[in-house]
């Protein structure tokens, strides 16, 4: 599925992947959404024997520089708990979420099912910070 949205995507130009190699061996990579006002942050990883490297960061970094030197003003993080969001930066969106569901048994319970299962991890994080 990822593939096929990097290829979709990736020919009207609204994402990008970013790929970090250290001698040649693939280190880390980033993927970003692109819109016309802003970059959106989306995903990044990295190979665990080139952690004190800070690839993903170095990656991060490098795509933050391209945005402002496009012009582009904003560098969205979007949604996320990760402890580096919190650090990196200066504003923060409320989200709001909808739920759409087909109007019947089965959509119905697949609703409360969602609903009992965010109530639960929202208790569990309260409780483990």
């Amino acid at each position: 599925m990822l593939a096929h949205v990097l290829r979709v995507f990736g020919a009207r130009k609204e994402i990008e992947l970013w790929i970090a190699r250290l001698q040649s061996e693939p280190a880390a990579f980033l993927i970003n959404f692109l819109t016309p006002e802003r970059t959106c942050f989306y995903q990044t990883a990295y190979q665990e024997a080139y952690q004190k490297y800070s690839p993903g960061t170095i990656l991060c970094l490098m795509a933050m520089e391209r945005t402002w030197r496009e012009g582009l003003h904003e560098f969205d993080f979007m949604d996320g708990k990760e402890p580096f969001k919190q650090r990196w930066t200066n504003q923060k969106r409320e989200l709001n979420k909808m739920l759409v569901f087909h109007k019947s048994l089965r959509g119905s319970l697949g609703v409360l099912v969602l609903i009992v299962f965010r109530a639960y991890e929202k208790f569990v994080s309260s409780l483990f910070g």
